[in-house]
């Protein structure tokens, strides 16, 4: 399976809201009082889906730059 966003904007955007919506979740889960392991993981694991989803918008763009870069 060959799976790729190709539109840095849209991985941006993904990033954002996942980065976002790691930091509700870890709002929330404390207040509702779940178990300590489960707001860390999955806060965990939202932040680290929004980390790597933003560097690959960066890397995504760099592409692009240095494919513009070597056609002109």
């Amino acid at each position: 399976m060959n799976f790729r966003l190709q539109n840095r904007n849209k991985l941006l955007v993904i990033g954002s809201w996942l980065l976002a919506l790691g930091n509700i979740w870890h709002w929330f889960g404390t207040r509702m009082h779940f178990s300590d392991g489960v707001v860390d993981g999955a806060f965990g694991m939202l932040m680290g889906m929004g980390i790597a989803t933003l560097l690959l918008s960066i890397r995504s763009n760099l592409s692009k730059c240095e494919s513009q870069k070597t056609t002109s």
